[in-house]
């Protein structure tokens, strides 16, 4: 498990806005991830992801996460979708997704924005 926070630290480092998810809930979470979504980290750990989704994106995350939970290989790894913040109603993001099996099935996730 240290090793994910290390790598999440090392994104961070880069820049990079990254989350650990399992099941459906935030893991771990790093600094730019938090900024983005106008919270602390500490408040990113453990809150559900649709929480943070846009309602044009909510079906279609559920649905990825479902899918990909269940191993599903013709989910995509890298898409856009809506999500929103405190300040903004409506970001869209570029997600690249990567599942971790060693990790339990947890997941990675790098977001960039796109507008």
């Amino acid at each position: 498990m240290d090793c994910m926070v290390k790598l999440l630290d090392a994104l961070a480092e880069c820049g990079e806005s990254a989350m650990i998810y399992k099941g459906h809930r935030i893991v771990w979470a790093n600094g730019p991830f938090a900024a983005l979504f106008e919270r602390t980290v500490e408040e990113c750990e453990g809150l559900e992801i649709i929480e943070l989704c846009h309602n044009e994106s909510i079906e279609m995350i559920r649905d990825f996460m479902h899918r990909r939970a269940h191993g599903d290989s013709d989910v995509p790894c890298t898409y856009s979708a809506a999500f929103r913040s405190a300040s903004r109603p409506r970001m869209m993001l570029t997600l690249t997704v990567i599942k971790l099996a060693k990790m339990h099935d947890a997941v990675l996730v790098i977001l960039h924005e796109t507008e």
